[in-house]
């Protein structure tokens, strides 16, 4: 699995985010994007298609979406995104 850079740092400001409010919460977030993430690349197909190639986990308790393109063998994370802020504002990757 690759994160692109924007991705990784999207996945690092929200970490950081719940970690200031409280740190319990910061683990718990840490926790269910590590889930995510085993998910993804135990079942890259599982996910719905919301846009061309790219799917869409959505990650439980948080509202953060994890966007991912899958060809062959290669999962590629285009954004860790937070989809009550400007749902679509990655579409641009």
């Amino acid at each position: 699995m690759r994160i692109i850079d924007i991705a990784n740092r999207e996945l690092r400001d929200a970490t950081e985010r719940y970690l200031d409010i409280r740190p319990e919460l910061g683990n718990r977030f840490k926790n269910a994007m590590k889930a995510a993430f085993q998910d993804i690349a135990a079942y890259p197909d599982r996910y719905p298609l919301i846009l061309g190639t790219a799917r869409q986990y959505l990650v439980p308790v948080f509202p953060y979406s994890i966007i991912y393109r899958y060809r062959s063998t290669t999962i590629r994370v285009i954004a860790v995104y937070n989809h009550s802020r400007k749902p679509l504002g990655w579409r641009h990757r």
